[in-house]
């Protein structure tokens, strides 16, 4: 940090005592009493670095620009205050990181900064961001799994087969007569013959 006010002026102030000298922007008493020393306007600036280890060309920093002086406040009774501020408002905004494509970043937000209420953070205007790899998420092994039975299911039933309509019907085999039967038929026959031949050789 650039500090304008000469190193003796500002060991006076601590001391007490206000020396008035030309090279000083600006230095009086306000209506408390105190002494009021502001140094040379100046811009502040804080750098942010975007680093890519495994990826060196994708590097690239980002500036913050603010504007202000030192400024040392010197009670009647009591230590010196030191700030730098532009009529009490000096600062940088806060920053997202951006989203890169397959990297995570280190930092997601870069705060903001109030040099007026923090003086000391612009001892801290290097700030370094880093993108590394992100690894693929494994996918957990799938298994196949067998399907499971229902024993509610209803058991499937095929149909009887159908004969097929186009094919011809057999004709109907004639049933032959038994023996027993035929017999039945011959007999009177026989009987017939046979008291033909006796009527002839009787007395």
């Amino acid at each position: 940090m650039k500090k304008t006010l000469p190193a003796v002026a500002a060991l006076t102030i601590l001391a007490g005592f206000v020396p008035v000298h030309a090279q000083d922007p600006l230095t009086y008493v306000d209506e408390n009493g105190e002494t009021v020393t502001y140094g040379e306007e100046q811009d502040w600036i804080r750098t942010i670095h975007y680093v890519f280890p495994e990826c060196p060309r994708r590097n690239h920093d980002l500036e913050q620009y603010t504007h202000g002086s030192e400024v040392w406040i010197k009670p009647a009774n009591g230590p010196a205050e030191y700030h730098i501020g532009n009529n009490g408002e000096c600062g940088w905004d806060a920053v997202m990181t951006p989203v890169e494509a397959g990297f995570s970043a280190d930092i997601e937000l870069v705060p903001e900064a109030d040099l007026y209420a923090d003086p000391g953070q612009a001892q801290k205007a290097e700030i370094t961001v880093t993108y590394v790899s992100r690894q693929p998420e494994k996918m957990p092994d799938q298994k196949t799994s067998k399907p499971e039975t229902d024993e509610t299911a209803v058991p499937d039933i095929t149909a009887p087969e159908t004969p097929d309509p186009a094919a011809p019907e057999k004709p109907a085999e004639t049933p032959h007569l038994p023996a027993a039967a035929a017999g039945i038929l011959v007999l009177p026959l026989l009987w017939k013959q046979y008291r033909k031949h006796a009527g002839k050789h009787s007395l």
